[in-house]
C-alpha cells in the first residue's frame, strides 16, 4: 500500500531531502519548494515540513522530542509565511496595478487613433484592449442597444488584453499553457457573440 510503497522509498533513497506527493498533487512551477527549503535550513530544531494541497505550510516537526523546541519552529513558520504572504500580495497589487495603468493608457490612444474607422470599431479596440474601460466606452458610444449589448458580452467573455497579460504573468513559472489560455477565451467571445446576437432581438 501507501506506507509501504513510501517506507521502501525512504529505505532506498540517496540524496540530502525526501519529498512525498500523492497522486492528487501535482508540481505547479520550478520554484515551489524554496519557501520550505529555506526553512528548513535556517532553523535548526527542524526536521521535516508539512504542507496542504494549496502549498500553504501546515506544520512543522522538530528534530528531538521537546515541546518548546515545536513552539519555537512553530513561531519562526508563522512569522516566515505571515511575510511572505505580506510581500506576496504587495507584489500582485503592483503588478495588477501597473498592468491597469498602462492599458488605460493604451485604451485612451486607441480611442482617439480609431475614431477615423468608425464608432463600433473604435469601441471594439477598447474592448479587446482592456475591459473596464472597454465597457465604460460603451455608455457614451452612438450605438444601438443592441449593439451594445452583443459588445459588452463580448468584452466580458474575452476579459481584455490587460487580464491576460496578469494571467501570463501570475502563470510564468508554472506549465500552464498560455497559448490554451488564450484560445479557449478567444473560442468564448466568440461563442457568446453569437449568443448574444441570436437572443438580442427578443431583448431589443
Amino acid at each position: 500500500g501507501c506506507s509501504s510503497g513510501r517506507n521502501l522509498g525512504v529505505k532506498n533513497a540517496s540524496n540530502d531531502y525526501i519529498v512525498f506527493l500523492d497522486s492528487d498533487e501535482w508540481i505547479l512551477h520550478k520554484y515551489w519548494l524554496d519557501n520550505y527549503l529555506d526553512i528548513y535550513n535556517s532553523v535548526d530544531n527542524v526536521g521535516a515540513i508539512g504542507w496542504g494541497v494549496t502549498g500553504r505550510i501546515l506544520m512543522l516537526l522538530c528534530k528531538g522530542k521537546a515541546d518548546e523546541e515545536y513552539e519555537c519552529a512553530n513561531t519562526i513558520h508563522r512569522k516566515a509565511t505571515f511575510s511572505q504572504a505580506v510581500g506576496s500580495t504587495a507584489l500582485s497589487m503592483l503588478n495588477v496595478s501597473g498592468f491597469i495603468v498602462a492599458f488605460s493608457v493604451v485604451t485612451g490612444y486607441l480611442r482617439q487613433m480609431s475614431r477615423p474607422l468608425g464608432e463600433t470599431i473604435s469601441t471594439l479596440l477598447c474592448g479587446i484592449a482592456e475591459l473596464s474601460n472597454g465597457v465604460l466606452s460603451l455608455t457614451d458610444a452612438c450605438l444601438s442597444p443592441q449593439m451594445k449589448f452583443i459588445l459588452c458580452g463580448a468584452f466580458c467573455a474575452f476579459s481584455g488584453c490587460c487580464v491576460h497579460m496578469q494571467v501570463s504573468s501570475a502563470l510564468a513559472d508554472s506549465d500552464i499553457s498560455m497559448k490554451k489560455y488564450f484560445i479557449s477565451k478567444a473560442a468564448g467571445a466568440v461563442a457568446t457573440t453569437f449568443i448574444c446576437l441570436v437572443i438580442s432581438p427578443l431583448l431589443f
